[in-house]
């Protein structure tokens, strides 16, 4: 399904992922309750982005941290690569997290929650919105964030150096087969 989305940015046509679900063969499966969507962001550790620079086609897989009140996903990367190319490029994307709930041996059956999301990428210039978005990281990741984050609030100016890009969600639907 992401790959038919990367062709229609190759043509400059962004389509309504809502719609694309609604014509989803098991309707049972698609679920879009706000608290549903955002429970399966905050367990994922990591997640799939699918860029288009308008020629060629980008998919990469990035840990995040997810600021739930706002909708915004932040990746920490390199400040150089392809990645960074395609983002300059295009920044819009869609992206996805899986929650694998487990392959059901014997029954043929996979028990999953994923969520599928677009927004706009931008890279944090500020001080304090990197801060922010590394206690979002941290907290996401790290079973004891505070040891993480406290090198950075002693010396913020430490943070000059850290590429931080910030996601905004605009819009986001899942699906699910919870067993």
């Amino acid at each position: 399904m992401i790959f038919l989305f990367i062709r229609f940015w190759n043509y400059g046509i962004f389509t309504s992922l809502t719609r694309t679900f609604e014509n989803m063969h098991n309707q049972k499966q698609f679920f879009n309750c706000r608290s549903e969507l955002r429970a399966v962001l905050s367990k994922g550790r990591y997640t799939t982005l699918a860029l288009t620079d308008g020629n060629d086609s980008y998919i990469l897989t990035l840990s995040y941290g997810l600021d739930e009140d706002e909708d915004i996903l932040y990746f920490h990367c390199s400040t150089e690569g392809t990645k960074i190319d395609f983002f300059k490029s295009n920044p819009y994307l869609c992206g996805t997290v899986i929650q694998d709930d487990g392959y059901q041996h014997g029954k043929c059956n996979h028990y999953y929650h994923s969520v599928v999301y677009y927004g706009l990428l931008e890279v944090i210039h500020k001080t304090d919105e990197k801060m922010k978005a590394l206690r979002c990281m941290f907290a996401q990741l790290e079973d004891n964030p505070e040891q993480w984050t406290k090198p950075y609030e002693a010396k913020p100016e430490a943070l000059s150096d850290v590429l931080i890009m910030k996601l905004s969600i605009d819009e986001m639907n899942g699906k699910r087969n919870p067993g």
